[in-house]
């Protein structure tokens, strides 16, 4: 057991192959965000070792597996170990290889950047227009209140208007009535009429 157990260490530098192999290709797609296109001289060389340690390690599972369910004294069933064990170790293979070579990259601390500068700037343009449209009610609710104060003034001073021109009128007309009874007073005592006696 111990034997295997040395054997199974391949899974440690296995996994640390998939890292590197994954961190790889997060710090070329910094670099082409920055505008340089860097090449990796070791990659073909990190891509072969991997495979190679792949193998091992599919090697080293499919023994110890085999050895731990007994499959070569088990003469019921044992296609169905067969298949349980290639199952077991592709699905394993298959998982280190996609962090390897398909996970998707993380976002670069430059896109996060970008990102949050646009999210900002958005931001503050929605802040800005919210400004400006409030500015735009308030000064329009300003106009609204001034017609609104300009329209009683004009009523109040045409009501004030009105009201001066009929007392002007109505003193004018009191004036001439006055003076029509002056007038006629005086054309009374010119003609020796007496209205105490009625002429007589």
């Amino acid at each position: 057991m111990l034997l295997w157990g040395v054997t199974l260490l391949i899974e440690v530098p296995f996994m640390i192959a998939t890292y590197d192999l994954s961190s790889r290709k997060k710090r070329a797609a910094e670099a082409r965000e920055r505008g340089r296109e860097t090449k990796e001289h070791d990659t073909f060389g990190a891509v072969v070792a991997w495979v190679c340690m792949a193998v091992v390690n599919i090697t080293g599972q499919v023994a110890f597996l085999a050895l731990v369910t007994n499959v070569a004294h088990t003469s019921d069933g044992a296609n169905w170990i067969y298949f349980f064990i290639i199952v077991r170790v592709l699905g394993v293979l298959l998982g280190d290889a996609y962090i390897a070579f398909f996970l998707l990259p993380p976002e670069t601390t430059i896109t996060r950047v970008v990102r949050t500068m646009r999210a900002q700037q958005e931001g503050m343009k929605v802040l800005g227009e919210a400004a400006m449209e409030r500015k735009r009610e308030e000064s329009k609710l300003m106009l609204d209140m001034q017609r609104d104060q300009n329209t009683i003034n004009r009523e109040k001073s045409e009501a004030n208007f009105m009201n001066q021109f009929a007392q002007m009128n109505m003193e004018n007309a009191l004036e001439q009535q006055r003076a029509f009874l002056r007038s006629q007073r005086k054309r009374e005592r010119e003609d020796g009429y007496d209205p105490n006696t009625g002429g007589l």
